[in-house]
């Protein structure tokens, strides 16, 4: 049976004297929230994410408070485990919210979605890429193959990304 459970991942500091930072993530969450009121779990990266989570009514899966510690491995598998519990139904939609750096002292909080993969990515699947004939490119072994390698190299790096500005 197909879940209509949403999860979230909460990216926030461990540090209370970033101000208006946690401050503008736990706005940001809670708008989203009220948007998206499938999303009852969540994943907190940092104390802040923690009490983010906590203070919105979420039910927290993981909590990762030492976040100085944590590494590109522990997003690939983060995101092995989600991705999995997608692919079996367990979530129908996972997202993140996090802090986008613009520029030096700016810096924006920004929710989006990372399962389902955005329509962008799967117009890669459509007939005319793998259309020889049409196509300036070949796939080997096949778009399907590739996608199904990149899609997961791609979203563990987004992920570890988020984690970095958050840091």
């Amino acid at each position: 049976s197909k879940s209509s459970e949403e999860i979230l991942i909460v990216f926030a500091s461990n540090k209370g004297l970033c101000g208006s930072y946690n401050g503008n993530v736990y706005k940001k969450t809670k708008k989203y929230l009220e948007e998206n009121s499938n999303i009852k779990k969540a994943i907190a990266i940092g104390k802040f994410g923690e009490r983010i989570a906590k203070r919105l009514g979420l039910e927290i899966v993981e909590s990762y408070i030492e976040i100085d510690k944590m590494g590109s491995i522990d997003f690939t598998r983060m995101e092995k485990s989600l991705r999995e519990s997608f692919l079996n139904n367990n979530y129908k939609k996972v997202h993140v919210t996090y802090t986008n750096f613009i520029k030096n002292g700016v810096y924006e909080a920004t929710a989006n979605c990372v399962y389902p993969v955005s329509r962008s990515l799967e117009k890669l699947h459509s007939k005319d890429i793998s259309d020889r004939e049409n196509s300036l490119y070949v796939y080997e072994p096949s778009v399907n193959s590739v996608l199904e390698n990149l899609i997961p190299k791609l979203i563990s790096t987004i992920l570890y990304s988020y984690h970095l500005e958050s840091r």
